[in-house]
């Protein structure tokens, strides 16, 4: 797969594969969940917007059985029936995750999953407490930067 240099140039390329005037039906026409699907950088632009906003402040776990965790250099026990609070954006702005975590870059994305959460980014949940409209947002963001790029000079 080519790099794509900007979202500009991968806007570019849907609307080129469009065709131009009314011999292709989608000249005109919204975003084809295939173009969506296409816009592999703009993804990752979303992944680069949400992820120092994160939309989670905090998820809590109440915990069953008390049991041992360590963090970095340290070992806690947390007691059977305690509350923990996890904070997603603490992982996110981690300079032992991310490199220089304050800086927007969303190429620190190449090469990774886009469409899902794992234990370093959980900008919509994760697991069973993934929001139900994440897919829905990153569309309508995608949407959004889509006619932004391609409309607005």
């Amino acid at each position: 797969m080519a790099s794509i240099v900007s979202p500009k140039k991968e806007y570019e390329a849907i609307i080129k594969s469009r065709g131009s005037g009314s011999k292709n039906e989608n000249s005109g026409s919204g975003i084809t969940r295939e173009e969506y699907k296409s816009m592999t950088f703009t993804q990752m632009v979303i992944n680069e917007a949400v992820r120092p906003a994160n939309i989670v402040p905090g998820i809590f776990k109440k915990v069953i059985n008390e049991g041992t965790i360590y963090v970095d250099f340290a070992r806690y026990t947390i007691p059977a029936n305690w509350l923990i609070m996890v904070v997603p954006s603490i992982t996110h702005l981690s300079h032992h995750i991310y490199n220089d975590p304050l800086k927007f870059n969303p190429r620190r994305w190449e090469g990774k999953e886009l469409h899902i959460g794992s234990k370093t980014f959980m900008a919509c949940g994760g697991g069973s407490r993934l929001c139900v409209g994440a897919d829905f947002a990153k569309l309508a963001m995608a949407i959004f930067l889509f006619h932004l790029v391609t409309k607005y000079k």
